[in-house]
């Protein structure tokens, strides 16, 4: 363990500079770097099984993590479920793009500093527009208090769901952080030092790993680390998976040390992970080891940027 510890500090000092990954015992090979970013790609064999994993790091003091979501103006909003706060608890509609239409919206936007982007949160339907499951805050706005069944609200789908702990992942300009959810209070999205946030599952508190849990599937994890000095986590480190199972998932993210809570975020049909250099990585809607976009649309988007 100290060992891996070890590795992983001097990983954390790499990716400041120029991202170059130290540790070929883990054997990932790196798809794409630039200052404070990189892309590494590994495959690993389970048995008979063979996964696909993508690791991706963002240095939040050099790069910036954003989200492209659109509010459906022309569709009524209906009742949140994970807010308590009276003034924070609709939960509108948006509209759901194809992937082709969410990359040319948000590279013409910022095509120069475009490094990648993965799916966003939860939603509720494959419909053009949907409910997003769990509250999302955007540049300081609380745009959804969600209104997922699956969840620790009043009436859940499921009983189990009622003992559900929800995680928010919270960041602002240079640091980043992953918490416990108060669906009463909205904290801490509801905090004035968190520009952007967005809520859903710890990652064994997932439905696929409640109700499936030796499935293999198409996953997306993220956890947070600092690099050395740092008194906040200002690293995003994400890892998609392909064919595996989550807790299979998350004991990569864990042996590379992250030692910060780990969150799941979408999975199976709406697993995407698109790179500037390699384009499309993971393209939802696409069946399990076939190749080429579906026709799956999705309504939230994660994207990364270098800093001007």
């Amino acid at each position: 363990m100290q060992k891996i510890i070890l590795l992983f500090v001097s990983f954390l000092v790499a990716i400041t500079a120029h991202c170059q990954l130290p540790f070929q015992e883990f054997e990932y090979s790196k798809i794409d770097s630039l200052p404070g970013a990189a892309l590494y790609g590994k495959k690993v064999n389970k048995g008979n099984q063979q996964y696909v994993v993508y690791c991706q790091v963002i240095d939040l003091k050099q790069n910036t993590l954003a989200q492209f979501i659109e509010i459906d103006k022309n569709a009524k909003p209906g009742p949140g479920k994970y807010i308590g706060v009276k003034t924070l608890s609709d939960s509108p509609f948006f509209s759901s793009l194809s992937v082709d239409e969410a990359i040319k919206k948000i590279k013409g936007k910022d095509k120069q500093n475009f490094i990648g982007m993965v799916n966003g949160g939860f939603f509720e339907s494959f419909e053009p527009s949907t409910q997003m499951a769990f509250p999302i805050k955007k540049n300081g706005e609380i745009l959804t208090a969600g209104s997922s069944p699956s969840g620790p609200c009043e009436n859940p789908r499921l009983p189990i769901f009622k003992e559900v702990q929800l995680k928010a992942l919270v960041w602002s300009d240079s640091m980043v952080a992953i918490q416990n959810y108060d669906p009463k209070a909205g904290t801490p999205l509801t905090q004035d030092q968190y520009n952007n946030g967005l809520v859903t599952y710890a990652y064994d508190e997932h439905p696929a790993n409640i109700f499936r849990p030796n499935v293999p599937d198409r996953f997306m994890l993220i956890g947070t680390a600092r690099t050395p000095g740092n008194t906040t986590d200002n690293l995003v480190v994400i890892m998609t998976f392909n064919k595996g199972n989550i807790e299979f998932a998350a004991a990569h993210l864990e042996e590379l040390g992250i030692k910060s809570d780990i969150i799941a975020l979408g999975g199976s049909a709406s697993a995407f992970l698109y790179n500037r250099k390699k384009g499309m990585l993971e393209a939802p809607g696409v069946s399990l080891g076939s190749s080429g976009v579906g026709g799956i649309r999705l309504p939230h988007f994660l994207f990364f940027s270098q800093k001007d």
